[in-house]
């Protein structure tokens, strides 16, 4: 039987982790890195800074829980995912968040591989207006 917890948020799910992590593809001293607390399931989260504005995220990890985020606030971003393995590998998703809330629902034993791209609320609205200006 699979546990369901109920969290505020993600990064509840995770703990500081070292750039000298084996299973890391590459990583440099600037870099975020998050293990799953091991309790929950196993892998990584490293965010690599490219700039004050944008980041690029990889995601692998798998949860041995299903987990509700519910989280009250959510700061504004622009996200940009590439799934890397299974079915979605073929798709990309464009996530806007406009400091709304935010329920997510992850389910247990699936594998997680993506990257993101993220553009913080400083370049949000700049990106926002010159992308509705082009689709225009």
């Amino acid at each position: 039987m699979v546990m369901r917890l109920v969290l505020e948020d993600f990064s509840d799910c995770f703990e500081q982790g070292s750039t000298n992590d084996s299973r890391l593809l590459h990583s440099d001293k600037s870099d975020r890195i998050q293990v799953c607390q091991p309790n929950l399931g196993q892998g990584y989260i490293q965010e690599i800074i490219l700039g004050d504005d944008i980041s690029l995220v990889i995601n692998n990890y798998r949860l041995d829980r299903d987990l509700i985020i519910d989280k009250p606030k959510h700061d504004s971003s622009v996200q940009f995912s590439f799934p890397l393995t299974d079915s979605d590998a073929r798709y990309s998703t464009f996530d806007v968040c406009f400091g709304l809330r935010v329920i997510d629902i992850m389910r247990s034993r699936q594998a997680i591989f993506k990257v993101e791209v993220v553009f913080t609320q400083s370049t949000l609205l700049t990106y926002v207006q010159e992308f509705m200006a082009r689709m225009l």
